[in-house]
C-alpha cells in the first residue's frame, strides 16, 4: 500500500467515527417513555415488551388519557324529540246532578210537575258526562340521555300535552207529547198534550235524595278541559353491548293533571216573566303526583334496529287541590260561593312503554312507541261536586268533596334521536 492510499483510508475511517459520535451526541441515550409507558417502535410490536408492560392496565391507560384536561365520564350522549298522541280516560257516563227520587235514569226524559200537581208541564233530562271525549291529545316529549364509560345510563325526560277542551250545548224546548207516557189531559198552563223538553240540575235536599230540580229552558252548555304534563329521571344499570340486554332502573317522576268543568244554564220564567237567570256551576282540580319508580328495560339491539319494552312500578304521593263554585244558583242576586279542599294521599300505578328504533345513520335514528299509564288515586272535577240544596235559608251554593279513583292514559309516540 502506498503512503497516499494509507492516508486516504485513515481519513475515511476518521469521518465515519465522527459521524456516529455526532449522532449520539445530538439525540442522547433513550429517555423515559411518554406518559410513563413504553411504546412500540416504528408502529410495530417489540418482542421484548409484552403489551401488559408496554401499555399498562385499562385503568392506567384511562388515567393517562385524563392526565391533561377534564376527566372523561361519558362514552356517548343522546337527544330525542317525539310527537305524542295520547288519550286520557273519559269522565264516564254519570249524571251532572244528584239522583232523582222515583226516576231510575235521570239522563233520559222524565216528567216534571209543579208542587202538588198531577199533570206534567215539562219533560226534563239531567245532563251526563258521556259526551266528554279526551282523545287524540297532541303533545311533545324531549329526552336526554348520557351513557357512562362503565356502562350505566342516565335518562331525563319531560313532556306536555296540549290543553284539550270537550263539551256540548243542548238544544232545549223540543216538543214532547205527554200522551205517550200516559198523561192524556192538557198540561198545566197549556191547552194540549205537547210540552217542552228542558235540562235540569238535580239536587239533594239537606243531604237526602229528593225530587228537587233547577230547570233551564233557554240554554245549557257543559265544557270540560284537561291538560297533562310531567317529567322523570331514571338511572339504568348494565352494559349496553350485548344483543339482548336487561337493564334494571330506578328513578323519580312528577305528573300534573289539571282539569276544569264549567256548566252554564239559563232559565226564563214563562209564567211570571222577569229577566233570565244564568246559573254557573264550576269545578277545578289539580293532581300533583310525585315520587319514585322502579322497573327495568329489556331490549334487542342490532346495528340497524332495536326494540324493547320498559315496565315501571310507580309509588307516588298525590297532593290534590279541589275547588267548586256556584254563581247565581237560585236567582240573579245570589253571590258566587266557593268551596276548596287540599289533601295528600299515597297512590301507585304502572307505566309500560314499548318502542322500536331504526338506525338511519351511525348517529341518527327514528323511533316509534306506545305507552300505557295507569294511576289508581286521582281526583277529577265532575266527581267533586256535591249537588245539594239546604233550602232558601242556606247559602245559595253547592257542596264540595274530594273523591279519588283511577285513571287510564295511553297513546302513541313518534320522533327522532341524535347521538354523539
Amino acid at each position: 500500500m502506498t503512503r497516499a492510499r494509507g492516508f486516504a483510508l485513515a481519513v475515511l475511517l476518521s469521518v465515519c467515527c465522527l459521524g456516529q459520535a455526532s449522532a449520539f451526541a445530538q439525540y442522547g441515550p433513550p429517555g423515559p417513555p411518554p406518559n410513563g409507558y413504553s411504546v412500540y417502535p416504528n408502529g410495530g410490536p417489540d418482542p421484548a415488551c409484552p403489551p401488559e408492560n408496554c401499555y399498562g392496565t385499562t385503568d392506567e391507560v384511562e388515567a393517562s388519557i385524563n392526565r391533561f384536561g377534564p376527566r372523561a365520564i361519558f362514552s356517548g350522549r343522546t337527544l330525542r324529540v317525539e310527537y305524542l298522541n295520547y288519550d286520557i280516560g273519559k269522565p264516564g257516563d254519570g249524571i251532572l246532578g244528584a239522583p232523582v227520587a222515583g226516576v231510575p235514569n235521570a239522563g233520559a226524559p222524565f216528567p216534571v210537575f209543579t208542587p202538588g200537581g198531577t199533570v206534567p208541564f215539562a219533560m226534563a233530562t239531567v245532563p251526563t258526562t258521556d259526551q266528554f271525549h279526551l282523545t287524540s291529545m297532541s303533545g311533545v316529549q324531549v329526552t336526554a340521555a348520557w351513557d357512562f364509560i362503565e356502562g350505566n345510563r342516565l335518562e331525563v325526560s319531560g313532556f306536555m300535552l296540549a290543553k284539550r277542551q270537550t263539551g256540548y250545548t243542548l238544544a232545549l224546548g223540543q216538543p214532547f207529547d205527554t200522551a205517550t207516557i200516559g198523561f192524556g189531559g192538557p198540561p198545566f198552563g197549556l191547552s194540549s198534550n205537547i210540552v217542552p223538553v228542558d235540562v235540569a240540575t238535580s239536587t239533594l235536599s239537606n243531604g237526602s235524595i229528593s225530587d228537587h230540580l233547577f230547570l233551564y229552558n233557554q240554554s245549557y252548555s257543559a265544557t270540560f278541559t284537561s291538560q297533562l304534563w310531567g317529567g322523570e329521571a331514571n338511572y339504568l344499570w348494565g352494559d349496553s353491548v350485548d344483543l339482548i340486554q336487561f337493564l334494571p332502573l330506578a328513578g323519580a317522576r312528577y305528573l300534573n293533571l289539571t282539569e276544569d268543568l264549567t256548566q252554564v244554564g239559563v232559565f226564563q220564567d214563562t209564567f211570571i216573566g222577569g229577566p233570565p237567570v244564568s246559573t254557573q256551576i264550576g269545578s277545578h282540580t289539580i293532581n300533583n303526583l310525585w315520587g319514585g319508580q322502579i322497573g327495568f328495560r329489556t331490549q334487542v339491539v342490532t346495528k340497524w334496529f332495536e326494540f324493547g319494552v320498559t315496565p315501571k312500578l310507580l309509588m307516588l304521593g298525590n297532593t290534590a287541590v279541589s275547588q267548586v263554585y256556584a254563581a247565581r244558583f237560585r236567582s240573579n242576586t245570589d253571590p258566587t260561593v266557593y268551596n276548596e279542599d287540599m289533601t295528600t294521599r299515597f297512590t301507585f300505578g304502572t307505566d309500560v312503554g314499548a318502542f322500536a328504533t331504526v338506525h338511519i345513520a351511525p348517529n341518527f335514528s327514528v323511533r316509534g312507541g306506545y305507552n300505557i299509564l295507569w294511576i289508581n288515586q286521582v281526583t277529577r272535577p265532575h266527581k267533586d261536586i256535591v249537588y245539594n240544596d239546604n233550602g232558601p235559608a242556606a247559602p245559595a251554593g253547592i257542596g264540595q268533596q274530594t273523591v279519588f279513583h283511577d285513571i287510564f292514559i295511553n297513546g302513541f309516540t313518534f320522533g327522532a334521536e341524535l347521538r354523539w
